[in-house]
């Protein structure tokens, strides 16, 4: 006898839009004073989950290659790969290159629009590139799964919508965990997500030797990678090791540093720890991103509290009258709190900026004059040959065209990571942000630059390479102008159609909207 698929009613879920309770004076029974449990009722609703579930299967039959997909994610999380339809909403390479090709030409599909019209109207279908508490961005899993499916929802009552009323891609930096949790919460509740169109990502930062005529060092570069397996042995052991590559960079960077130190100043106690760092900057902590900046400035941030801040009479008076920590551990844990506050990503700061920032407000100072302060303070010869020592003995770890530490991927790194995956398709993010090192008025080297890119991109990814975030909506003002000028659009455009690349875009999330990058 076939097992019929039906939920005990001690496990329903109540949120499903299948059993969602309704309003009380609609008479919906599960608010009545008397719910009515009887066999007629139980057995409708066993037969509408019946009839959903078997709408799901006959779906994942459009793209027959996403089914072995989604069977390999069961078997490497675990699960029963016959239930492979419980995964309806997470989408192969077949379903995501068909979304990609009607998108294509259409940035609107990407765009929350003026005054967020498209979000309003339901003209958005896409971001597919959004960060979760994993790496750093504000937002859970099951948040982001929770606003993405209700706006999927809401836009699947428009009949045009049907086949794909909302692609969203989970895209944490060099990091997988949010995509494991994703299909956990996914298989245990797919009705709950079927008209999500969901991409299991990561974005990977990567040096590669673009341009170098034009920029002199490597360029940092971000890759989209699409339809991981995150549990994949190969895979998982490529994003594990780059962590703990990175993770041993921030060791070696800051033993280096307390040498220099104690050497400096004629000390015999450390300054700097790991441990302080980790709490600093949450990407230090969680080997993802570019190490290298993060630990730099953690480094200047504590020399310049212990050295200057704490050692000007001006500023002590101060912060004695207004109750402020006059020990530099304290002090620089009382900055990470103050950050933390209004920046849950605890994102990199410029030393003095941070300082500044979180002194004034306590203070009651400018920001301005208390960066004048410290600057006009009298340098001892200990700190000048500390600031001069520690910025030679720390260039040996930056990535260079022949680094001594070789603890950053290329683009060629992750596509060999990735290339026993068969649904994994590969995209370059957000072209233009690679651009920036370059001064605005050499426009013609930065389309140098973006020519070499793509160029490399093509020939490292091979026949992964897929996409590339032409429409990306989130860059700083500065880019922005430089997006919006025809000759960029029109190289842009050029590149994509000679490299047979889909044009996508994305807000690039990372705070509680899932259509922009901010708030």
């Amino acid at each position: 006898m076939k097992k019929l698929l039906v939920t005990p009613i001690n496990k329903l879920n109540f949120k499903s839009p299948i059993i969602a309770p309704c309003k009380k004076e609609a008479g919906c029974p599960f608010l009545q004073p008397k719910t009515d449990f009887s066999p007629s009722f139980l057995g409708q609703l066993y037969f509408s989950q019946v009839q959903s579930i078997k709408a799901l299967k006959r779906e994942t039959e459009n793209f027959p290659q996403d089914i072995e997909y989604r069977k390999q994610l069961l078997i490497n999380a675990g699960k029963n790969p016959n239930e492979y339809y419980k995964l309806r909403s997470i989408i192969g390479a077949g379903e995501m290159k068909s979304i990609m090709r009607e998108f294509d030409g259409h940035e609107e599909f990407y765009s929350a629009g003026i005054n967020d019209e498209n979000i309003k109207n339901r003209t958005i279908r896409a971001n597919p590139h959004i960060h979760t508490i994993a790496s750093d961005g504000f937002s859970s899993v099951q948040e982001i799964l929770d606003k993405a499916a209700d706006y999927a929802d809401k836009a699947a009552q428009n009949s045009n919508f049907k086949k794909e009323p909302f692609f969203l891609a989970i895209t944490d930096h060099d990091t997988t965990e949010s995509t494991k949790e994703a299909i956990k919460i996914i298989f245990d509740n797919p009705l709950e997500y079927k008209n999500l169109r969901l991409a299991l990502g990561s974005e990977i930062t990567t040096f590669d030797n673009v341009a170098e005529d034009i920029l002199q060092v490597p360029a940092c570069t971000h890759v989209l990678v699409y339809g991981i397996d995150p549990n994949e042995k190969s895979f998982d052991g490529f994003i594990n090791n780059t962590k703990q590559k990175k993770r041993l960079i921030a060791s070696k960077m800051i033993e280096e540093a307390n040498d220099t130190y104690k050497k400096s100043f004629n000390r015999e106690i450390d300054l700097f720890s790991k441990e302080e760092a980790d709490n600093f900057y949450n990407p230090i902590k969680k080997g993802i991103l570019g190490i290298y900046v993060g630990v730099e400035n953690y480094i200047k941030i504590k020399t310049v509290l212990n050295e200057i801040v704490l050692k000007n009479p001006t500023l002590l008076e101060k912060m004695e009258q207004n109750n402020l920590p006059l020990q530099t551990d304290e002090l620089i844990d009382r900055i990470r709190e103050f950050y933390y506050q209004i920046d849950h990503n605890n994102k990199i700061h410029k030393p003095i900026e941070t300082i500044c920032e979180y002194l004034s407000p306590k203070l009651g100072i400018e920001t301005a004059e208390i960066e004048k302060i410290i600057k006009t303070t009298p340098k001892s010869d200990q700190f000048k040959a500390f600031k001069s020592n520690i910025k030679n003995d720390l260039e040996q770890y930056k990535r260079t065209f022949t680094p001594k530490y070789n603890y950053m991927p290329t683009m060629e790194d992750v596509f060999n990571a990735v290339k026993g995956q068969d649904s994994t398709i590969m995209g370059i993010a957000h072209p233009l942000e690679f651009t920036k090192t370059l001064k605005e008025a050499e426009r013609l080297e930065k389309y140098k630059f973006l020519i070499d890119l793509y160029m490399q991109f093509k020939d490292s990814c091979k026949e992964k390479a897929v996409f590339s975030e032409v429409y990306y909506q989130s860059y700083p003002d500065k880019l922005k102008a430089l997006k919006e000028n025809f000759e960029t659009q029109k190289l842009l455009n050029l590149l994509s159609k000679e490299l047979n690349l889909f044009r996508t875009g994305s807000a690039d999330s990372h705070r509680g909207n899932i259509f922009k990058r901010f708030l």
